[in-house]
């Protein structure tokens, strides 16, 4: 629909996509982190980098966890 597009945002870096993602959420709100699957490497260009779409939701859990006690 055409009202959503204003709630649309464009990150490069995927790490900072899912932070936001994650940050903005409210409660109710589902999450979906698609594209990368089981992948635990992402490809820049041509260099493979160790990257991990569940290991990403792990830390920033462990962050919000930490800065709320």
């Amino acid at each position: 629909p055409a009202n959503m597009r204003n709630n649309v945002k464009v990150k490069s870096d995927r790490r900072d996509a899912i932070y936001e993602a994650l940050k903005t959420a409210n409660t109710g709100d589902a999450v979906l982190i698609a594209g990368k699957g089981h992948e635990t490497y992402q490809i820049i260009e041509h260099t493979t980098y160790p990257f991990s779409d569940g290991d990403v939701v792990q830390d920033f859990m462990k962050i919000t966890a930490s800065a709320a006690c």
